[in-house]
């Protein structure tokens, strides 16, 4: 799932993301495995964090990933299955 592309791109473990967001690893969790959609506030914290748009976030477009290091980063990550 693009979550946790953007995770693994940015080379931090799942509770430190959590943190960064401001939000329980357990939430971060039901995110990526779709339990629960990532709300608009969170995914604007992620990427402000990430150099991503909502955009990547919500649609999976690498036209929308501002950070051009970010986007190199991204499409080497391994794509997750959810």
């Amino acid at each position: 799932m693009r979550l946790e592309r953007i995770r693994e791109a940015l080379e931090i473990n799942k509770k430190d993301m959590a943190a960064a967001l401001g939000i329980s690893s357990s939430q971060w969790t039901h995110y990526i495995t779709g339990q629960n959609l990532i709300p608009m506030h969170t995914a604007i914290r992620l990427c402000k964090l990430a150099g991503v748009t909502t955009d990547y976030i919500y649609r999976d477009t690498f036209r929308s990933v501002v950070d051009p290091e970010m986007a190199s980063q991204l499409a080497k990550a391994p794509q997750t299955q959810r």
